[in-house]
């Protein structure tokens, strides 16, 4: 189940990213708007209602939760695949019948599989090893030594890059936005 106190502590470090990245992010603009559901307008009760139902539990156990948008676009390319296979008999009324009939029909072809004792076999990598791999990067990476501190190293392709990204926020305007937008966000909820 996802933690919602760690993914409102996230939301606030992305919020802050992409409002550094593009003024006018409109990926800031909704983590400011579910940020302010959460911390300001709703009850304890309302907020974690609103949290969790971003997400949905596929497989029943504890730790199978995805996204809802994830779940959706799986349920989407599972339409499209439905009805490519309807090929000249597309008409509205058979794409509305197929597509209200998907949980029954995967439920009855999961079954069909487990009844007939069919194996869905994972594919396999060509290469079954990784370890020489993974023993020439070690390699490389002992010879480069990456996280060895080294005073104003950069890289030729990243010119003028700050070490913080926080350099470069202006602090008033970004508190000024949140103030300015937290009153409108609060008074769309009716509160």
């Amino acid at each position: 189940m996802p933690e919602r106190v760690r993914g409102i502590r996230l939301l606030k470090l992305a919020m802050m990213y992409f409002k550094i990245y593009n003024n006018l992010s409109k990926y800031a603009l909704e983590i400011l708007r579910l940020l302010v559901h959460q911390l300001c307008t709703l009850s304890e009760k309302g907020s974690n209602e609103e949290f969790y139902a971003m997400f949905v539990n596929t497989g029943g156990k504890f730790e199978t939760h995805i996204p809802a948008d994830r779940r959706m676009e799986y349920l989407v390319k599972e339409v499209k695949q439905h009805v490519k296979h309807m090929y000249s008999n597309k008409t509205e009324e058979n794409i509305s019948n197929r597509t209200r009939a998907i949980s029954g029909i995967r439920e009855i072809s999961v079954n069909f599989d487990q009844q007939s004792g069919v194996i869905i076999r994972s594919k396999k990598h060509s290469d079954k090893s990784s370890k020489e791999d993974e023993l020439a990067i070690l390699s490389d990476l002992r010879d480069i030594r990456p996280f060895h501190c080294q005073p104003g190293r950069k890289h030729s392709c990243f010119g003028e890059m700050s070490s913080s990204v926080v350099q470069n926020l202006d602090v008033d305007h970004y508190h000024n936005w949140i103030n300015t937008r937290k009153v409108k966000f609060a008074l769309e909820n009716g509160n």
